[in-house]
């Protein structure tokens, strides 16, 4: 039997509802089968900005708010370029940070992504992340924006270069505003932080709070 736990509910059923459950996901950065040819032609013929799809579970499945933030900071990609407009060398620059910071995050139970070996006078201050719920960038130390993005809080570092943010008409309508929101992680959004076994995944939520 296969059992599928969503919220606060739990279903039960027969292979069958493994492969429809899984038929609705699109590719996982942590599985070796993932099809990144297959997501990137879906994502080219997109209107829908990178920072939607990355946290739409039909193109990435796995990555959460707090990923989307990091992953596309560390790929160099504006959150409001849309799929349309995302050349291949920066959706392979996304889809590679998004399996190396999802492996990471499964193998020690934590959503770390500062790389001391990238950034060691970062990761010398102690900082854990480079944008997500900041007011200035860990890297650069420019100012980060933080948006109404589909009803989650989106961030991106205006220094000019970490993120270089591409011309209007390829851009998404968001509104931008320049004052941080604080998110408060609640439940399902551990953002796949969660490695084998309770104690990791107890540690990577505990850390969200």
């Amino acid at each position: 039997y296969i059992t599928h736990l969503s919220a606060m509910t739990v279903a039960h059923g027969t292979p069958d509802l493994y492969s429809a459950k899984k038929a609705t996901l699109g590719q996982d950065p942590l599985r070796s089968d993932a099809d990144p040819e297959l997501l990137y032609s879906k994502i080219a013929k997109s209107k829908k900005s990178i920072g939607r799809i990355l946290m739409d579970q039909s193109y990435f499945a796995g990555p959460g708010n707090i990923y989307r933030a990091e992953i596309l900071f560390l790929a160099g990609v504006y959150p409001t370029t849309t799929g349309m407009n995302l050349d291949r060398p920066s959706f392979d620059k996304v889809w590679n940070v998004s399996v190396s910071l999802l492996r990471r995050g499964y193998d020690t139970g934590s959503i770390l992504t500062v790389d001391p070996n990238v950034d060691p006078h970062v990761a010398r201050r102690g900082e854990r992340r480079y944008i997500y719920n900041r007011s200035a960038c860990a890297r650069c130390g420019g100012e980060v924006s933080s948006w109404d993005m589909a009803g989650r809080t989106c961030y991106a570092c205006e220094g000019g270069g970490c993120q270089p943010k591409i011309n209007v008409e390829s851009c998404d309508n968001e509104s931008h505003s320049k004052e941080v929101k604080r998110e408060k992680v609640g439940k399902g959004d551990d953002d796949r932080a969660v490695a084998g076994g309770k104690k990791k995944a107890k540690k990577a939520k505990q850390q969200q709070r």
